[in-house]
């Protein structure tokens, strides 16, 4: 089963794993051991002495202490590390929190007639799917005539996720207008957006980074070298079918798939970064659809709280189709479902699909369908 988070192999580590109330029991027993060495008398402290409040209270200061000091001494693992103690270890390797990026994508202007001329429309021509955001073209673009029509990519002007997930003809606003051309409509979905770069995804860039100086194309080399694109990259499969192939699949946030500009874009980036003998193939995974069809019951003493239980019910199992399709080589795991839906205050419950899958590297599911059935009220 596949994990966003390389670190999650990686052994739990406690600096301060004293307790208050063994740090308490241990001074009780050294003061009365004290008392005893020095009177002869064996005594145990009265729970509402002076003594006692006092050690109470330093017992609390102590482990307030020894926390403080656990906390800081995680900052230095990046396992733990987070904020700005993350970005000093990120330095340690060269690397830097990202800022946030826009999105991309690919228009086509067409124009209202044939022309005998060319018709030129320049670099950073603005369009608009409306509400104020606005996208430009990365390149001047040339009509050749008798064409009618050409394509270009274009960039958010606004950095972040904002500029994401507008369909296919959504962006068709021509914000400065060039003569002749009537009309403009994005290709493919926009993508590829990111806001500053999150704890997770620098940790990650940290974990990989000692792979990054290896030239002889290695998995995780590649692996760092793509996460390097953009913090909008979440999940990254790197298979070799034959000697000199490389076959790099990769999936957006929350398992989004990438469109074809997207990927052309990563394989510019990654020219300069390869081996010159490795032949670079860059693709969206295989999508594995799969149903999800399950019927749950509900105890009769929580009959009171039926409509609570039933809305928490649905958001598991929107959080578990969420947590299934964000990532590639995530075996299908009902197993999962069946947690999340009891945790939500559910009986029990019948799945009658999906069943356990194994998903290869280079695959993503994905559901076809989602039918939640509610089986009514059942004794305890």
């Amino acid at each position: 089963m596949s994990s966003n988070n390389p670190y999650d192999a990686v052994p739990e580590i406690d600096f301060a794993p004293e307790s208050t109330e063994q740090i308490l029991s241990d001074m009780v027993d050294t003061y009365e051991q004290s008392i005893f060495e020095q009177t002869g008398r064996m005594e145990k402290l009265p729970v509402a002495s002076r003594e006692k409040i006092i050690l109470n209270t330093m017992a609390y200061l102590i482990s307030e202490l020894y926390q403080d000091f656990g906390n800081r001494a995680k900052m230095n693992l990046p396992k733990y590390s987070a904020g700005s103690f993350l970005d000093v270890l990120a330095s340690f390797w060269g690397l830097t929190r990202r800022a946030a990026t826009p999105a991309i994508g690919e228009v086509e202007f067409t124009l209202s007639a044939v022309r005998e001329e060319d018709i030129f429309i320049p670099k950073g021509t603005r369009i608009s799917p409306g509400d104020k955001l606005f996208f430009q073209t990365d390149e001047d673009l040339i009509i050749r005539s008798p064409n009618t029509s050409g394509r270009v990519g274009i960039t958010c002007q606004q950095a972040g996720e904002v500029g994401n997930g507008f369909s296919e003809g959504r962006i068709n606003i021509i914000v400065d207008p060039v003569a002749y051309v009537s009309k403009v409509k994005n290709i493919e979905k926009t993508q590829g957006g990111a806001d500053v770069e999150d704890d997770l995804s620098l940790r990650t860039r940290i974990f990989y980074a000692p792979k990054g100086y290896s030239v002889a194309g290695p998995a995780e080399a590649y692996q760092f070298w793509v996460r390097e694109f953009s913090q909008a990259i979440e999940g990254v499969g790197v298979s070799t079918p034959e000697p000199g192939k490389v076959d790099i699949c990769l999936t957006l946030q929350d398992g989004e798939i990438p469109e074809e500009p997207y990927l052309e874009r990563l394989k510019e980036f990654l020219e300069n970064k390869r081996p010159l003998t490795d032949d670079l193939t860059l693709r969206a995974p295989d999508v594995v659809e799969f149903d999800l069809e399950i019927t749950y019951y509900i105890n009769k003493s929580d009959a009171n709280r039926e409509l609570e239980i039933k809305a928490a019910v649905e958001t598991a199992v929107q959080s578990y189709l969420s947590w299934q399709e964000s990532t590639i080589g995530r075996d299908l795991n009902p197993d999962k479902l069946v947690a999340l839906v009891i945790a939500a205050g559910a009986k029990r419950l019948e799945v009658t699909a999906p069943q356990h899958q194994v998903v290869a590297a280079d695959e993503i599911f994905k559901h076809r369908s989602a039918k939640v059935n509610y089986g009514g009220l059942e004794d305890d």
